[in-house]
């Protein structure tokens, strides 16, 4: 390239200015700015043009079967779809579960208090395609009337459930699940 042979060639120069103390050395770089937009100019794009939508990978929804009392025909568990959540969709779902409880000994003094299964429960909603856990005759079949509790009714082994918990975090890329987290925060 172009500026790297400038650079180069100009890297004593801007060296002893540096040492000498000048503080004009960074105009001395600005002779590069041109010569580095050409370039770029020349291969077709903007600064920006690598973070434009069209290049943002789409993630694709992935299947998983939380429980094995749900069973297919064939006798294998049934796979629910999930789907990726947004950053934004994530923090909403963080704040809605998230409750203010005063500190002891401290009145008038408050902090925010997680509630993770609340949080783990409305993640699960969110993000699962299907089975549609809004959908009413569902929610009736197993007596509810929310999806976060049909999410309990149907995967009721606490231990499925903890395995879906941990796989849906690190599907949405949590890459230590929640419950480390908080285990590291106590230690």
């Amino acid at each position: 390239m172009k500026w790297r042979k400038a650079h180069k060639d100009n890297a004593l120069e801007v060296y002893k200015a540096i040492k000498s103390g000048k503080r004009e050395f960074g105009n001395r770089l600005s002779f590069l700015l041109p010569q580095i937009q050409e370039e770029r100019e020349d291969a077709g794009m903007s600064k920006f043009s690598l973070f434009m939508r069209e290049n943002k990978t789409v993630r694709e929804n992935e299947k998983y079967a939380p429980t094995k009392s749900l069973l297919d025909g064939s006798g294998k568990p049934l796979a629910w779809e999930f789907q990726h959540i947004s950053s934004k969709e994530n923090e909403n779902i963080r704040e809605s579960s998230t409750m203010e409880v005063q500190v002891k000994g401290k009145p008038n003094v408050f902090r925010p208090k997680l509630n993770s299964s609340q949080y783990l429960s409305r993640m699960i909603v969110a993000s699962t395609v299907f089975p549609d856990l809004y959908d009413k005759e569902l929610q009736d079949s197993y007596g509810v009337m929310t999806p976060e509790e049909l999410v309990f009714a149907m995967v009721d082994d606490p231990g499925e459930y903890n395995s879906l918990c941990e796989w849906l975090q690190k599907f949405q890329g949590f890459t230590r699940t929640f419950e480390e987290k908080v285990d590291e925060a106590k230690n």
